[in-house]
């Protein structure tokens, strides 16, 4: 009697190389137990080096800000529309006395008007306290200048001191809500929708 050939089991292994690699590639290999923590863990350092970043930017951005800040408070046109609204009687009777001012100041000045009669024309926008309320405090400056943009009157020894304040209000916020708004000067008000 003829032997019957063996037959073949129903389910064999995978023994195909191709299959096996590719099955291998898939997961990135383990890095070994000594290399660095930022090669073990390389999502965590990713982001930690992405918030590194943003905090940088952050501080640079309220760095320039704090700086710009500081910078508008020393201008003169500042300086004089901030004595005025400390002098003032008015502001004083709404907000008490002494007048502070707040920490923050924008405006910015620049050259207007014709080529024969140029101005120097300033807007600023700043808070001011005291002790029974605070303020916001608008003001716009102008002093003549000459055709190459310094000081008219600089040179003759008159002095940079020439400015001029053409508006200033002051709108009060009292302790049981909003106060008046305090009209001080009003020959030249300030140009609707600008930033003040």
């Amino acid at each position: 009697m003829a032997a019957e050939p063996a037959s073949e089991p129903a389910f064999a292994p995978a023994s195909d190389p191709a299959v096996s690699s590719a099955a291998n590639d898939a997961l990135p290999p383990e890095p070994p137990a000594d290399a660095p923590w930022y090669v073990r863990h390389r999502m965590r350092a990713l982001l930690l080096t992405l918030l590194g970043f943003v905090v940088f930017g952050v501080a640079v951005g309220i760095g320039a800000f704090v700086l710009t800040v500081n910078q508008r408070k020393t201008e003169e046109p500042y300086r004089i529309a901030l004595a005025a609204v400390q002098e003032s009687l008015e502001v004083r009777r709404e907000l008490g006395s002494p007048i502070e001012p707040g920490w923050l100041v924008m405006g910015s000045t620049q050259l207007a008007g014709p080529a024969d009669a140029p101005f120097e024309r300033g807007e600023y926008a700043f808070r001011v306290k005291g002790p029974d309320g605070s303020g916001g405090a608008r003001a716009v400056v102008k002093r003549p200048v000459t055709r190459d943009g310094t000081p008219a009157g600089s040179g003759s020894g008159a002095g940079p001191g020439d400015w001029e304040i053409v508006f200033l209000d002051v709108g009060t916020k009292l302790t049981g809500g909003f106060g008046p708004t305090l009209t001080l000067v009003d020959d030249e008000p300030p140009v609707p929708y600008s930033d003040l």
